[in-house]
């Protein structure tokens, strides 16, 4: 069943089994039971739970960014800062610093 999340920013996202979520259109139940249709445009990198394996499925409205997945390079960069959004978590970071979802170094 894939559910509404909110991410350590305050970032809502479907989050649910990864053989579930996918990038599309995808039916979120709400914690009153509820179901809503939402639209995923981004994933982010899967991560084990005592649950098995989830995925967070950035949406429409709220996402990071609507560019293309990479895993070798940063989808948004700020010039001033050099911070750029994680692709795993979805934040602006600051290189270097540790992701909080995947405990993997920005």
């Amino acid at each position: 069943m894939i559910t509404y999340r909110k991410t350590k920013d305050g970032k809502w996202v479907a989050c649910g089994p990864v053989a579930e979520v996918k990038i599309g259109e995808v039916t979120v139940t709400k914690a009153s039971g509820e179901r809503k249709t939402e639209q995923v445009v981004s994933l982010g990198h899967p991560f084990q739970t005592d649950n098995g394996t989830l995925v967070y499925g950035y949406l429409a409205a709220r996402a990071p960014s609507l560019a293309p997945q990479t895993t070798s390079a940063p989808r948004s960069v700020s010039a001033r800062t050099r911070r750029y959004i994680c692709e795993e978590c979805g934040d602006w970071v600051n290189p270097g610093t540790s992701c909080w979802e995947t405990g993997l170094t920005h």
